[in-house]
């Protein structure tokens, strides 16, 4: 975060220094959080796929919700990374006047993070309803309601992704 702001020479400077100690450690700790999770999450949308009986409302709730955590896992969680080895600041950012690394791992942290945790709402309320109300439930849950709701998380992505630079620029 500290490279933002300066020039082509404080970058390199700033990029050049080993990584600190604590900072490795670190890092190793957020590839291993990567890594479980792109693995729990691929298995999880595998599972459901091959097994054909696993294809319920709900667990479509969890596809959505497995997809949403891959994306943070792939789309966030390499550049905090790379964040982290290089002791907090960030080495991408040569080019004057583009979008800078840190303004774009923002926004995709704001995007990934708020289709997650709707999906997590979407997922309460469906077991919610399930448990409280058990023999409507099945009425109600029906693909087109169940399908409009994962709809619904990605159109609060969306808008998160609309309004996020935005954000930034004011």
């Amino acid at each position: 975060m500290a490279a933002n702001n300066t020039t082509f020479d404080d970058i390199d400077s700033v990029c050049s220094p080993p990584t600190k100690p604590l900072f490795i450690l670190y890092s190793v700790f957020l590839v291993l959080i990567m890594l479980a999770t792109i693995f729990g999450n691929v298995l999880v949308i595998t599972a459901v796929y091959l097994y054909h009986r696993l294809r319920r409302m709900t667990n479509f709730f969890i596809i959505s919700l497995a997809v949403s955590d891959l994306f943070v896992a792939l789309g966030h969680l390499p550049l905090r990374i790379d964040l982290s080895v290089h002791n907090n600041n960030w080495c991408f950012d040569k080019a004057p006047g583009a979008v800078t690394t840190c303004a774009y791992w923002i926004a995709m942290d704001t995007v990934f993070s708020s289709a997650s945790i709707c999906n997590l709402v979407v997922i309460s309320i469906d077991r919610f309803l399930a448990i409280t109300k058990p023999f409507e439930y099945q009425t109600r849950m029906t693909k087109r309601v169940g399908f409009s709701l994962i709809t619904f998380c990605l159109g609060i992505r969306d808008a998160m992704g609309c309004l996020e630079p935005a954000r930034l620029d004011g």
